[in-house]
């Protein structure tokens, strides 16, 4: 019983630290898990084979966060004002991927316009 109530002691203030010290809110992470599947789906269809490097690009810019925000750049994709205009944005991830994809086509179907490569 010692034993048990010393692990415990030991267990719960760390597991306390992680949920404190989370990153992004549960909201965030309700809203994550409610869009991945069309988020993934999204994926797939406008990135095609390629579309592990695009789930690794927007995880390096906006961390699947379809609100993230540096400075000017919006997004999971943390496009900028000029490319959201020219090329769309959402406030869902599926609709980021779709904006996202046709500034990647655009480009040549490489990375070279986002900071974080698969």
């Amino acid at each position: 019983m010692i034993i048990f109530l010393t692990a415990l002691a030991l267990v719960l203030p760390m597991h306390q630290e992680r949920i404190c010290d989370r990153p992004s809110s549960w909201k965030i992470q309700h809203q994550l898990a409610v869009e991945y599947p069309r988020f993934k789906r999204a994926l797939v269809i406008h990135f095609g084979a390629r579309w592990k490097e695009a789930a690794i690009v927007s995880w390096g810019e906006g961390s699947w966060h379809p609100y993230a925000k540096n400075g000017q750049y919006l997004g999971t994709f943390q496009m900028g004002a000029r490319e959201r205009s020219i090329y769309g944005h959402s406030n869902t991830l599926a609709g980021q991927v779709a904006a996202a994809a046709r500034y990647w086509r655009v480009s040549g179907r490489d990375w070279s316009p986002w900071d974080c490569k698969p």
